[in-house]
């Protein structure tokens, strides 16, 4: 007896900590607007799988007895995990209201079916990192401050932050789309498999360029441009555009 109501406290306690929002959906694109440090990772299934580790110590104010956040467009938390969920067409959306309720540095853990694509929008500084992994439909994502980390992606995909860093390893590199991996003030490191064809753009006014890629540089009447700030070329005999830039840091391109 005591063994199982020692369990059931537990179960419980990991209930209380960990909360989920689940809708089915599949297709289309999931818009996250203003959600702040969130993984996401594609899987075999037909839900969105929306899970936050909440705050143990976090207890909203007495002021605030019977009544519900907003936000500026006047939308509600209808998951009760500091979010408003919607269909959006073919789309689905996520918007935070007010502040994450979440542990330190866990924020958002988001599970989308493999046939959805990814559209992140971020402008504060609330948010450390973004971190997707297995997704192969079109990622776009447009932050200020956070970091950017793509785990076994394919592309096509626009990716651009201020002042974070930006770390990719592909899968693959999908010959459908480009790819633009973009950081105004990081780094930007991408590994893709050596057998990748694509046409380089490589350009960092103020850091270098590294890669263990053979590159055959454009030339131009027969000459080419000798710079290490900005490298337009091909790896295996070219293919989709890879566009790789950063501001003020180096760029790394690397065989995976």
């Amino acid at each position: 007896m005591k063994y199982l109501l020692t369990t059931i406290i537990m179960c419980v306690a990991l209930i209380a900590g960990a909360q989920e929002y689940k809708v089915a959906h599949n297709g289309g694109k999931l818009i996250l607007e203003g959600v702040d440090d969130v993984k996401i990772e594609a899987y075999d299934g037909s839900e969105v799988i929306f899970s936050i580790n909440s705050k143990k110590d976090h207890k909203e104010s007495e002021r605030a007895a019977g009544l519900k956040p907003i936000n500026s467009l006047g939308l509600e938390d209808n998951t009760d995990i500091g979010l408003s969920v919607s269909k959006d067409g073919e789309n689905l959306k996520a918007i935070q209201i007010g502040q994450c309720m979440c542990r330190d540095n866990e924020g958002y853990t988001i599970k989308i079916p493999k046939s959805m694509g990814i559209d992140y929008s971020h402008s504060t500084y609330d948010s450390d990192h973004l971190r997707i992994k297995n997704v192969n439909k079109e990622i776009v994502v447009s932050t200020n401050y956070t970091n950017i980390n793509l785990e076994d992606v394919t592309g096509p995909m626009s990716i651009k932050t201020v002042y974070g860093d930006i770390e990719a390893k592909f899968a693959s590199l999908n010959q459908n789309s480009s790819v633009s991996l973009n950081s105004v003030y990081g780094f930007v490191d991408a590994a893709i498999p050596s057998t990748s064809k694509a046409r380089l753009n490589l350009r960092t006014p103020y850091g270098q360029i590294y890669t263990d890629f053979d590159i055959k540089v454009e030339t131009t009447d027969g000459m080419r441009s000798l710079t290490d700030k900005k490298i337009e070329g091909t790896v295996n005999n070219g293919g989709v555009d890879l566009i790789l830039k950063s501001g003020y840091e180096n760029i790394y391109l690397r065989k995976k």
